[in-house]
C-alpha cells in the first residue's frame, strides 16, 4: 500500500503546482468518494449492489443535464466516445469491482483500482497521441509494481496455508 501510495504522490505531484486549486479540491473529493464507496460495496457484499450502478448514472445524468446546457454541443464521434467509455468500459469496471468486493478487503479492492488510475495515461498516450511525463510514467509504474507484489504475495500465502493431502 505505501508503495501504491508514493506512485499515486509521484504521479500527481507535478500537477498540484500547475492545478487549480477547484481542480485539486474536486479531485480529493472524488478520491474521497471512491472511499466510502469501497467500504460500503464491501460492508453490504451479500447485498446485490449492481442496481445502485444504474441508479447513480441516472443521477449523475440529469446533474450534468441541469448543469451543462451545451453538454451535446460536441462531434458524432466525441458522443460514441463517451458512450463507449460510460456505458462499457467504466461500467464493465465498475460490475467488476462489485463483484470483486465479495472477495476482497476494502484495501484491495482500492488497490485493484489503481491499476486504472496506473494505465489511464498509458491508453491516453497509445489512442491520443498525448505523451505522458516521465514522473507520471515512474509513478504508474510503482503503482503497477505494488498491485502485482501484493498479488503475488497474496497468492504465495493461499498456497503455502493450502493443508496438504
Amino acid at each position: 500500500m505505501i508503495l501504491a501510495f508514493t506512485g499515486i504522490t509521484v504521479m500527481l505531484g507535478e500537477g498540484f503546482g500547475s492545478g487549480s486549486i477547484y481542480g485539486n479540491l474536486m479531485a480529493l473529493l472524488t478520491a474521497s468518494c471512491f472511499a466510502v464507496y469501497t467500504v460500503i460495496v464491501r460492508h453490504k457484499r451479500q447485498v446485490n449492489m449492481l442496481p445502485t450502478l444504474l441508479v447513480s448514472t441516472l443521477l449523475i445524468m440529469m446533474v450534468a443535464g441541469i448543469t451543462r446546457d451545451d453538454l451535446l454541443d460536441i462531434s458524432q464521434s466525441d458522443l460514441f466516445l463517451c458512450l463507449l467509455w460510460g456505458g462499457v468500459l467504466s461500467g464493465f469496471t465498475s460490475v467488476c469491482f462489485i463483484v470483486a468486493s465479495r472477495h476482497l478487503a476494502a484495501a484491495e479492492l482500492t488497490l485493484f483500482m489503481l491499476l486504472e488510475f496506473a494505465l489511464g495515461p498509458i491508453w491516453v498516450w497509445l489512442f491520443l497521441n498525448e505523451v505522458p511525463s516521465r514522473w507520471t510514467l515512474l509513478g504508474g509504474a510503482l503503482v503497477i509494481v505494488a498491485v502485482v507484489a501484493r498479488a503475488l504475495l497474496e497468492l504465495r500465502s493461499k498456497t503455502t496455508s493450502r493443508p496438504e493431502g
